[in-house]
């Protein structure tokens, strides 16, 4: 499989593919080992949660509409080749492997869906670049829009 091409995906990707890829550019922008996205962390609506582990700490991300998770956990899916396996990104012409973990949550409703984790490299060496794709995609409030037709 072709790499996951994140500054492509973020421009001209659907909803799935471009949410992956700004959240990918801003993991590796910030340094980040690890991201995550739970559907069941809290309970009630709007119950999900993106999180991402920087230098041992955990920080999270807003999240998206709960509907919005297993259309990213089927993309995480097709690209890593399985619920368990790797794919690799690229940005600004440099590759790297991101290993993709998908699996039940624990302790959860049965409607509560899948926990993807991705580990992934730290690269300083792409911070730069990354935030200079971002800030592309970024307002002058530091947002990026999706409209709900991308996820339908």
């Amino acid at each position: 499989m072709a790499p996951f091409d994140l500054d492509t995906a973020a421009r001209f990707g659907t909803g799935p593919a471009r949410l992956v890829s700004l959240a990918l550019m801003m993991t590796t922008r910030d340094g980040a080992d690890r991201l995550t996205f739970d559907p069941s962390r809290r309970s009630g609506a709007g119950s999900s949660t993106v999180e991402c582990r920087i230098g041992g700490d955990w920080y999270s991300l807003i999240p998206p509409p709960d509907t919005v998770l297993p259309k990213l956990t089927r993309l995480l899916r097709e690209l890593a080749g399985g619920p368990g396996g790797r794919f690799t990104a690229r940005l600004d012409g440099c590759e790297f492997a991101v290993r993709v973990q998908i699996g039940p949550v624990p302790n959860a409703p049965s409607s509560a869906g899948e926990c993807s984790t991705l580990d992934l490299p730290v690269l300083p060496e792409l911070s730069g670049r990354a935030n200079e794709v971002l800030d592309s995609h970024f307002d002058e409030n530091g947002c990026v829009y999706f409209d709900d037709s991308e996820f339908a």
